[in-house]
């Protein structure tokens, strides 16, 4: 099975007794660019998006449509009552079907116990590789792109055979769903079947490419700004105020952003550096992202008008791998320090008994990131002095200790500076009603709450009192959603447990502000939220004239400005999702 949705109240012929109709499965092709005037025509979720019925033996008015689309598949199904009398294919399918060859890819050298799996991972990609030549050719480079990475990983000496099984098993299953759910319903179409069985007969393939273009709008704008390059490049820049760390957060040092002052040279690093993730629909992972994959929750399908369900999250779970890659450009060089057991450098660098100064820019955001470790250690232990608890030894287990709290913070600033470009009311919104509908985190509001507090703060280096200042909006705006929220499970207890606690949330951000200082000062560029940003007029603009009622031919090119104007509803609406999903999935390649 699978819905259909008509367009201009399309009717299905009857099906009673002998009746003979025909019906044709066209796509992938953006419907909204077509003449459909004359032609029952229904609108899908899978690869072929069109669907096309009639009860006239050959047509002429969809022999003209398909002679539009000489390079699109599709397929026709005799039909006689309810059984499939006859099945007729496209000659780009028939083509392709009689030419085709799966070539599969490299095998790796891997260790004797991985090699069932890496032999799945190799028939994955090749099956998944000639799928996309005929279907989704501009995602082929993408997949070669990500093969070159992931072997890369596998044959790498660094890693232990137990973490590549990892990779193999977390990789083969999501190539599997990605390969099932966009491939489903492609010809020959009863050969086929997506484990998504709602969608069983045509899958899901316009909503896994409308996940694939969101991650390729990110991909685009992240790759040529080469953060991670400049960030190490920072050490090619003077370290300025010595007495950076203990200036408050407001002070004017703050406000330069570094990255503007990095001037690179030669080509982008290698593929590897900016990797494709696989991205994938899942019932049980929902939003999440992984060092090869990109999750989204199966209720996005239906319900991507909503901010519940809105794909905006998916810039949360990217904004990930942009905190890895910056983190690790800031810690490359104490791993190294830690090999050659001269790991003093960074007490010194933190210990105030030392006075050690910074050498350069990137000498000042390694002690600002340790310091901000240093912070956090301190509220869990405030009795004890600073200098006690940076000794060599302790550098290092004291990064294990909060490196994941950090990591999620960082993502945090970075999703709120450079997707939602410092607007605190979409970020929030976004942010609490996607939130309020995860089972199962009352443990964690008080996580939450801190890292919303941190995220908004750095918008707010302009006030006299910061923190006080910040606490005043997060508290006002989820006392605004708390008031019309329907149903929602934590907002209201989230708005009552910062309203009761002020004091609390107030030393919490106040331990975190060395955070949100290393995202302002060394992580922010804003020529990379400004290309984030970007819109062409004569794409859409801001989209004021969009219809979510109607395909129609208007292309956007910035997938996050779209999302904001049109995934804001309370109710799920599963034609509106589908017009939004149809959208994203046509969009103007980045």
């Amino acid at each position: 099975m699978s819905p259909l949705f008509p367009i201009d109240d399309a009717a299905f012929p009857s099906t009673e007794g002998d009746s003979r109709w025909f019906i044709f499965f066209i796509g992938p092709v953006d419907i909204g660019t077509l003449d459909l005037e004359g032609i029952s025509a229904f609108a899908s979720y899978g690869m072929h998006n069109l669907v096309v019925v009639s009860t006239v033996v050959e047509d002429p008015v969809i022999g003209q449509l398909l002679a539009s689309l000489p390079n699109t598949p599709w397929e026709a199904w005799d039909v006689v009552g309810t059984m499939v009398n006859d099945v007729a294919y496209s000659p780009v399918v028939m083509g392709t079907r009689a030419a085709e060859r799966v070539g599969v890819a490299a095998k790796p050298a891997v260790p004797p116990q991985l090699k069932s799996a890496s032999e799945e991972y190799r028939t994955l990609n090749a099956v998944t590789r000639a799928k996309c030549e005929r279907y989704l050719p501009q995602f082929v480079a993408e997949i070669d792109a990500f093969d070159e990475a992931f072997q890369k990983a596998l044959n790498s000496g660094r890693s232990h055979a137990v973490d590549k099984l990892a990779y193999l098993a977390n990789v083969n299953a999501a190539l599997s769903r990605f390969s099932s759910q966009t491939f489903a319903g492609t010809s020959p179409i009863r050969e086929t079947e997506c484990h998504f069985w709602t969608h069983s007969l045509l899958g899901i393939g316009t909503a896994t490419q409308a996940l694939t273009n969101i991650r390729r709008h990110h991909d685009a704008a992240f790759s040529a700004s080469r953060l991670p390059e400049k960030v190490a490049g920072l050490a090619n820049l003077p370290a300025g105020d010595k007495e950076l760390t203990r200036r408050e957060f407001i002070h004017p040092a703050w406000r330069q952003h570094l990255l503007e002052g990095v001037v690179l040279e030669g080509e982008p690093k290698n593929v590897d550096e900016y990797l494709k993730l696989i991205a994938y629909f899942s019932g049980r992972d929902g939003y999440k992202s992984t060092t090869f994959t990109l999750s989204a929750p199966l209720e996005l399908i239906t319900g991507c008008n909503t901010f519940a369900w809105t794909p905006l999250t998916l810039t949360h779970e990217l904004s990930h791998t942009i905190t890895s890659q910056l983190l690790a450009a800031l810690l490359k060089d104490l791993f190294i320090r830690q090999a050659a057991g001269t790991m003093e450098f960074y007490a010194r660098l933190v210990n105030p008994s030392e006075n050690y100064t910074p050498q350069n820019a990137l000498e000042q955001a390694q002690k600002t990131l340790l310091m901000a470790f240093v912070f956090l250690d301190r509220e869990q232990m405030p009795s004890r002095e600073l200098a006690s608890i940076v000794e060599a030894t302790d550098v290092m287990p004291l990064i294990q200790r909060y490196y994941d709290e950090v990591i999620e913070l960082v993502t945090h600033l970075l999703d709120f500076q450079y997707f939602y470009g410092r607007d605190v009311a979409l970020y929030m919104t976004s942010l609490w009603e996607s939130w309020d509908v995860i089972p199962n985190i009352q443990s964690r509001i008080d996580d939450y709450l801190t890292r919303t507090l941190v995220a908004v703060l750095s918008a707010n280096q302009h006030v006299a009192k910061p923190v006080d200042e910040t606490y005043e909006i997060v508290l006002n705006h989820l006392k605004s959603m708390a008031a019309r929220a329907t149903g929602g499970q934590y907002i209201s207890a989230a708005y009552e447990r910062l309203r009761d606690d002020r004091d609390y949330f107030l030393k919490r951000t106040h331990t975190r502000v060395h955070i949100a200082k290393l995202v302002l000062a060394f992580f922010y560029d804003p020529g990379t939220a400004k290309n984030i940003a970007k819109e062409i007029p004569i794409a859409g603009g801001d989209y004021s004239s969009f219809r979510s009622d109607e395909l129609d031919s208007q292309q956007i090119r910035n997938p996050l400005k779209f999302l904001a104007k049109f995934s804001t509803d309370q109710q799920s609406n599963t034609r509106k999702s589908l017009w939004i999903l149809h959208k994203l999935a046509f969009a103007e390649a980045p």
